[in-house]
């Protein structure tokens, strides 16, 4: 019964972000018609028209969100909700979801105590994908004239060089672009993997 009620409010926020525009051009992934494919392709096209066309450098820096469902913070996924202006009832309902939540460990015959879960989405949830979306729906915003790509729970963002500077300069320019995302992502708590 609750797998079902899931899918029922699932299809409601997904009608809501269609009609609200919350599905950017830029995602695939976790998303209808809106293949890994196509964003590879179009990720390859932007960096092929910078790089041969004009011959000017650029950057590719690959996201992957450590652990995107298990550490989705509720706090910030309803400020997003209210940014976005998300119908109270469908709030709401997400908000019961989430609460008194808790998990046990088993090995073999023993079982640890209850531990009351604080954080992240259940495991398997068809509504988990779709929340971790909307929570990130606005981080394309913050990067302005740089190109970004998403797919499922990792981003490519694509910093260009300028055409009219030497490469030295490009290349400070896109390291110092590099230091100011990474920044930002920390700064809005996205927690990221490092190579």
């Amino acid at each position: 019964m609750g797998k079902w009620l899931e899918k029922i409010i699932t299809e409601r926020v997904e009608n809501w972000c269609l009609e609200n525009g919350i599905n950017p051009d830029a995602q695939s992934g976790f998303t209808a018609n809106r293949r890994l494919q196509t964003r590879i392709l179009s990720l390859i096209k932007d960096i092929r028209l910078t790089v041969v066309a004009p011959n000017r450098p650029v950057l590719a820096i690959l996201i992957d969100f450590l652990t995107a469902f298990d550490r989705l913070w509720y706090p910030a996924l309803f400020k997003s909700f209210d940014d976005l202006d998300m119908p109270l009832d469908l709030c709401r309902w997400i908000y019961g979801w989430f609460q008194n939540r808790s998990t046990t460990i088993s090995h073999e015959d023993a079982t640890s105590r209850v531990i009351r879960i604080f954080l992240g989405a259940p495991q398997g949830s068809v509504l988990a994908a779709l929340l971790f979306r909307i929570r990130i729906h606005f981080l394309p915003g913050y990067f302005n004239q740089i190109v970004s790509h998403s797919f499922a729970d990792d981003l490519t963002i694509v910093i260009k060089g300028a055409l009219e500077k030497r490469l030295s300069d490009n290349i400070e320019y896109l390291e110092k672009e590099a230091k100011k995302i990474l920044n930002q992502l920390k700064n809005l708590r996205m927690s990221i993997f490092r190579l």
